[in-house]
């Protein structure tokens, strides 16, 4: 991130009126992803929808220097949860974390996926929606770049705040199209 300590309160200003703005929840993954992209000088960010049911994460967007396996609107991107036992920890308590290839205790299947994505460092966040994991925000920084610090994880963890609200209104007013269609 910037040196600058007013980018991130700047971008989160930003982030929460265009998140207020009525749009399809395709709208607000975009607005969030790319958004957040660019105040993290993040490579990549990706937000993925939690499936409790196959305990699973898919999806739903990457923006970015992606990898050539991934798509930014991809079809079929499923991650089991129940292999990655930091990510159910994330899900379970709605917590974030962060993995970098330099440090000793990074997680080891994460260090391998970082290594499939040619990436550095990873922060990984929970998003509520109304009181429920609905999903995963994750987002990459190059290797060689400074990993996610304190700094990037407060963002992240306002960032999902945001969106766990804007989705909620999304999937309420949606609804309500639905109930006045019948």
């Amino acid at each position: 991130m910037s040196s600058d300590p007013t980018l991130g309160l700047h971008s989160l200003a930003t982030m929460a009126r265009l998140l207020g703005r009525s749009q399809p929840l395709r709208g607000v993954l975009e607005v969030a992803s790319e958004g957040a992209r660019l105040s993290l000088n993040a490579a990549t960010v990706s937000i993925s929808r939690y499936d409790e049911g196959d305990a699973a994460l898919h999806t739903l967007i990457n923006v970015g220097d992606l990898a050539p396996s991934e798509e930014r609107l991809p079809e079929d991107e499923t991650y089991p949860v129940t292999r990655w036992p930091e990510l159910q920890e994330v899900l379970e308590y709605g917590t974030t974390r962060t993995d970098n290839l330099d440090d000793p205790h990074c997680d080891p299947r994460e260090r391998d996926l970082l290594k499939r994505l040619d990436k550095g460092s990873s922060v990984t966040a929970a998003v509520i929606v109304d009181e429920h994991v609905w999903g995963e925000f994750y987002a990459t920084r190059h290797v060689g770049h400074l990993p996610f610090g304190d700094k990037s994880v407060d963002y992240v963890e306002v960032l999902v705040a945001l969106l766990g609200g804007a989705i909620s209104r999304t999937l309420r007013e949606s609804d309500l199209v639905e109930e006045a269609r019948h």
